[in-house]
């Protein structure tokens, strides 16, 4: 009915517009013209294609004991995932800002969809998530299998779904009993009403499955009457570093920013056998208490970091968690005694900050723009009713909330990631707008990555990839400072009261911001609750003052 209608008011207008020109066009005594009407240029976003996709993925319902390194499909489908992720760095990335993303949660949320979508609807999500409903289904299904089998692990990953009856629809039984086999129990149907109440469930949820990281990603003003379905998923992980940082060699130092300024940030250092590189680019693997890695990777003097981005293979991120490139030779076979090794003395910022994103660009430049246009989108799989509103069914708009914190103890990271559900509309009303490249001085790319096999990046599962190009306190406030004398405590606070946290020896050279008067010595502070103390100028020289 609703197109029926749709298509009356569109003959009207025509034939309204229609009217009007035969008009203009007979009175020749018009004095004056209609300046035309400038429109915004829409970038033309590529199709994901609807190409058919084989099923290749031959499922081993991995747990410990059975290994998927020895099942070669395996091996295919992290590849296919690890190439999403790159593709969806690539598209989602901002100038001139830190980002954080889950490509996992979205990996999760579209392939919840996927199995609701019918004809070519379903084939450009299988062509964007590289695999078909079935191996996808299947495939997230055996890495959940591996990951919940951790002992140990601090990784929570929940998925729900919200479906509003108001309209008459209610999901297919085929949907809902996929739905609960792969992705879970948690499947809600009912009438959203006004929808007020939709925002307040939305952030309890996603405050509860990432224990408080994520506490409010949506808005009642985000839902109207045309809200049809929610899909959420939610993802935490990190832990405490296998081996920690000692906070007594933390110090200021200075950081590049993307802007060519400087800033002073609180560097953490430790010396660890390995050195991870490749010919753009170098970098670190650091374990955490569990079975997570962490990867950092700083493009070479003069490669600009979104032009590294840009040429990220499936596998770049991923081999840096391989444990045997801290041999010279970085082959598997001379791994013995004989072979030459390498330390890697590492300088790590301390940051902490968190990034919301609307994905409609992305998923738009990843190739799937008709599903927002309810003409081009088919998610009759999902729901049963009557027809007529089924085919209105569309995707409204999709976001991303993730947080990061990294110190010397630890790192955790949180995302939630919302798919939102709406009848008609064509989705036009996101305003595009286009991306440049700007070269930046020394930004660097990070990833926390589940791994299946510490001796493979095969079966790498990136679960947080983020990139940071500002960080620090502003360099105006640093001073520069040597210890003259022997070695000062650090303290935790500017008093011979508070915690020792390390010393600041003889000739050594730091960064401190302010000062402050206590117990007849000037302290400096040299980072967060880090103070050494002066007497009379006779311990510490101010070498530089900015």
């Amino acid at each position: 009915m609703n197109k029926l209608i749709k298509i009356v008011l569109c003959m009207s207008m025509f034939l309204m517009l229609f009217g009007c020109q035969q008009e203009t066009e007979l009175d020749t005594s018009a004095d004056e013209t209609a300046e035309p009407v400038e429109q915004e240029e829409i970038p033309d976003y590529p199709s994901a294609g609807t190409d058919e996709i084989e099923s290749f993925y031959k499922s081993e319902k991995a747990s410990w004991g059975v290994s998927m390194y020895d099942n070669p499909s395996a091996v295919k489908a992290y590849e296919k995932y690890r190439d999403f992720c790159n593709r969806y760095l690539i598209n989602a990335v901002e100038e001139n800002d830190n980002e954080i993303i889950s490509p996992l949660s979205l990996y999760y949320v579209l392939a919840i969809l996927a199995n609701g979508a019918s004809g070519d609807t379903r084939r450009q999500l299988e062509n964007a998530l590289g695999m078909n409903v079935t191996d996808l289904n299947n495939f997230l299904k055996d890495i959940e299998t591996v990951n919940n089998d951790r002992d140990g692990d601090k990784y929570k990953k929940a998925n729900s779904l919200l479906f509003n009856t108001h309209h008459g629809l209610s999901l297919s039984d085929d949907y809902v009993n996929t739905i609960r086999e792969y992705y879970g129990d948690s499947i809600e149907q009912y009438d959203f009403g006004d929808g007020s109440g939709i925002a307040d469930k939305v952030n309890s949820w996603a405050a509860r499955e990432t224990d408080n990281a994520i506490n409010n990603i949506v808005e009642n003003d985000d839902f109207n009457d045309l809200t049809s379905f929610l899909i959420l998923n939610a993802l935490a992980a990190g832990d405490k570093w296998d081996v920690p940082f000692e906070t007594g060699k933390t110090y200021y130092e200075e950081f590049n920013n993307y802007d060519n300024t400087k800033s002073m940030v609180e560097m953490m250092h430790q010396t660890f056998l390995g050195y991870w590189h490749d010919d753009l680019s170098e970098g670190f693997c650091k374990r955490l208490v569990n079975q997570v890695s962490v990867v950092g990777i700083v493009p070479n003097v003069g490669v600009d970091i979104y032009d590294y981005i840009n040429q990220l293979q499936p596998d770049t991120i991923a081999a840096f968690t391989n444990i045997y490139t801290y041999y010279t030779n970085e082959e598997f076979g001379d791994y013995g005694c004989t072979a030459d090794l390498n330390y890697t003395n590492l300088s790590f910022p301390k940051f902490e900050y968190e990034k919301e994103y609307d994905l409609d660009k992305a998923l738009k430049k990843m190739g799937l723009k008709d599903l927002y246009d309810y003409q081009t989108c088919d998610f009759s799989a999902m729901a049963k009713g009557d027809q007529s509103v089924i085919d209105e069914l569309c995707l409204q708009k999709a976001k991303q909330k993730c947080t990061i914190l990294v110190d010397e103890e630890h790192i955790e990271a949180a995302a939630v990631t919302v798919a939102y559900g709406g009848l008609g509309g064509d989705g036009c009303n996101i305003r595009d707008t286009y991306y440049h490249d700007v070269v930046f001085n020394r930004p660097f790319l990070f990833a926390i990555i589940y791994n299946l096999s510490t001796y493979s990046p095969d079966l790498a599962t990136p679960l947080f990839i983020g990139v940071v190009t500002k960080l620090g306190e502003p360099v105006e406030k640093a001073m520069q400072i040597e210890n003259i004398t022997g070695a000062i405590n650090i303290r935790s606070k500017p008093s011979t009261k508070g915690e020792k946290l390390g010393t600041f020896t003889k000739g050594s050279i730091i960064f401190a911001f302010e000062t402050k008067e206590a117990e007849g010595y000037t302290w400096y502070r040299i980072g967060t609750d880090k103070w050494v103390a002066d007497k009379g100028g006779e311990w510490i020289k101010v070498l530089k003052q900015y």
